[in-house]
Parts: structure tokens; C-alpha cells; sequence
């Protein structure tokens, strides 16, 4: 069984998950209504955490060098560290949203945009494969 974070009977899923999902994944943790997910789901969403943490990994030495080449010039305001940590936290569901937003207008039909975006076709692709290793940024391979 892959090991994740799971909040159940989470207000916060009660609040923003629409009715017709069962889960979300959130900053690497995964949010439910119900008092149990099966196994299936729970895959689904352990590869949604590995996407996530790919790009967060990514943004965040992006983030750690800019601020080294700035901090040895003398140039470190620390507005840029903060901002870059942020960045890395939302870096995921910025490339989500713009991914979903470009099929949507090619598509015009929210559940064909939502399907064709990359994490989504990967996590639907290997839900039900619990053997596979994580690849990093394999994702980009269901463009």
C-alpha cells in the first residue's frame, strides 16, 4: 500500500470538493469526506502527490539558487525567498489550472478538459496499477 496523508470526514473537503469527487489533494495531503477511501482512489491521489512534489522539489532549488546567486552579489531582498517558497507550493496548481483552462477552450466541455490534462491521464492511467515505481516527472509522457 503507498503511504499519504489523509484527512477524512475533512470539512475542507465538505466545503470545496464538488459532490461527484471523492477526494483532493492538497499541498501533498489528501482531503475526503468520507470516513474511508478504497484502494483504487487512494492510488490515484498517491500520484497526484508525486506530480506535486516533483514540481515543488523543482521550484524550490530554483528558488534556493536565486537566492544564493542573489545573496552573493550582495542583491537579497527577502521578499524573493518567500516568494520563490510560495511559488514552489503553488507551482502545481498553476501548471493544473492553465493545462485545464487550455483544453477547455479548445474542447469547450469541463469533463473532456479535465481529463485531457497530463496529471489527470496519468493518475487515471495507473490507478489501478499499484506496483509501478514513480518515475519523476513522468506526467509529461500524457500531454
Amino acid at each position: 500500500m503507498r503511504h499519504i496523508i489523509i484527512f477524512h470526514d475533512s470539512l475542507i473537503a465538505r466545503w470545496f470538493l464538488p459532490k461527484s469527487y471523492s477526494a483532493i489533494m492538497l499541498f501533498g495531503m489528501v482531503f475526503t469526506r468520507y470516513s474511508k477511501l478504497d484502494d483504487v482512489c487512494i492510488n490515484h491521489e498517491w500520484w497526484h502527490t508525486r506530480q506535486y512534489k516533483d514540481i515543488f522539489s523543482v521550484c524550490l532549488m530554483l528558488t534556493i539558487l536565486a537566492t544564493t546567486i542573489a545573496g552573493a552579489c550582495d542583491f537579497y531582498p527577502l521578499w524573493w525567498a518567500a516568494g520563490g517558497v510560495l511559488l514552489s507550493a503553488v507551482a502545481y496548481y498553476i501548471w493544473y489550472g492553465v493545462e485545464y483552462l487550455v483544453h477547455y477552450l479548445k474542447l469547450k466541455n469541463h469533463s473532456k478538459a479535465y481529463h485531457a490534462i497530463s496529471f489527470e491521464k496519468q493518475a487515471y492511467a495507473l490507478e489501478n496499477d499499484f506496483l509501478s515505481e514513480y518515475k519523476h516527472f513522468s506526467w509529461i509522457n500524457y500531454e
